[in-house]
């Protein structure tokens, strides 16, 4: 028998992989938007909750890249978890974000969407699997 990675565990990867590399460029190009087309059309509050959204959404995301450095979240095969409580929290981050960057218009919603999304499900992951 082989240790060769099947083709689900590849799969695994590249999605993993994607919503890493993705996530940050996603809310980037959300911001864009919003600075360029969208923020003059919102109302002040509607623009301070989605710019929030992005933000919690960045931290969410960078949380996730400082756990994977550090070692707290890892092993893309066995999984593990070494701070649950943290993971708790930065899950409900990143659903608030999800909320949050519903209030935004158009181009930068579906970016920003997509980037809470994305980060969600790789706390997600992180918990179900830990």
């Amino acid at each position: 028998m082989s240790d060769a990675p099947t083709h689900s565990e590849i799969a695994t990867i590249l999605a993993i992989m994607v919503s890493v590399l993705f996530a940050p460029g996603l809310v980037a190009v959300a911001f864009v938007n919003w600075t360029r087309k969208t923020r003059h059309m919102l109302s002040g509050w509607r623009s301070i909750v989605g710019v929030a959204g992005m933000a919690l959404t960045s931290s969410a995301w960078f949380l996730f890249a400082v756990g994977v450095v550090r070692g707290w979240v890892g092993g893309f095969g066995s999984h593990y978890l070494t701070h649950p409580m943290v993971a708790n929290w930065c899950l409900l981050i990143s659903f608030v974000g999800i909320l949050s960057v519903a209030f935004l218009k158009k181009p930068s919603r579906l970016c920003a969407e997509l980037a809470s999304i994305l980060v969600f499900f790789l706390w997600f992951g992180s918990e179900m699997v830990a």
